[in-house]
């Protein structure tokens, strides 16, 4: 005996998906995958029907655009237990929100977030690290900018402004592989750029002081 269809409930009625589909116009595929992305019955059968999706953009196919690929990336660490980094995002509760799931998500997520500035930048969650990738906080970034807003990457807070190590480390010109070793060995990160940039004081006075015995010594010749 085959199954019964599927029927969901909306304004008080219950209809088949089939018969739901007939009267709003939206397609099975459209409700099961929002849906499947967790909207509401309500919300999966209200939203408009989307519009039809480019199969390319430009001469490319959708799915190999670059953001197309940073998308698809950052769904797989989200929801693929199979990914590599799935342990360090999905596994510890970070997910996509769901206007940008499914491939109406993609060009509600393109459309928020626009094209990618360079083939360097990828997709951050950012200001928030430990948040979702949502309205408000992801944005287009550098290996680098990514690297200082890590949840691993360390947060000083330095006469009223709070860096991260590299940061402090560029604006006060001193070796940040010096101030994360002082670190490392138990000081405190004020401490340490303290004691990193007095350090390079003190061997730029060194080298002044060279500089001006060696001159000296030239001098001393010439009398000589």
């Amino acid at each position: 005996m085959a199954p019964k269809p599927e029927r969901l409930q909306f304004h008080g009625e219950s209809l088949t998906m089939k018969e739901w589909c007939a009267r709003l116009g939206v397609s099975k595929n459209a409700i099961r995958e929002r849906l499947a992305s967790g909207w509401s019955v309500e919300r999966a059968l209200s939203e408009p029907a989307p519009p039809k999706l480019p199969r390319k953009i430009g001469n490319r196919g959708v799915d190999e655009i670059p953001e197309h690929v940073n998308w698809r990336g950052m769904m797989d660490r989200c929801f693929s237990v199979k990914h590599s980094d799935y342990q360090n995002y999905g596994g510890r509760g970070i997910t996509v929100c769901e206007e940008w799931r499914g491939s109406e998500g993609f060009f509600r997520f393109l459309e928020y977030i626009g094209p990618k500035p360079s083939p360097g930048h990828s997709v951050d969650r950012y200001p928030n690290g430990e948040g979702n990738y949502e309205p408000g906080n992801v944005r287009w970034a550098t290996a680098t900018e990514q690297s200082r807003n890590r949840s691993c990457t360390r947060r000083i807070t330095l006469g009223g402004r709070t860096q991260c190590l590299a940061e402090w480390c560029s604006e006060l010109g001193i070796s940040y592989a010096l101030a994360y070793s002082r670190i490392r060995r138990g000081q405190s990160p004020a401490a340490a750029l303290e004691w990193v940039e007095a350090t390079r004081d003190l061997e730029r006075e060194d080298e002044e002081h060279a500089a001006d015995r060696q001159r000296v010594d030239r001098d001393m010749g010439r009398v000589a």
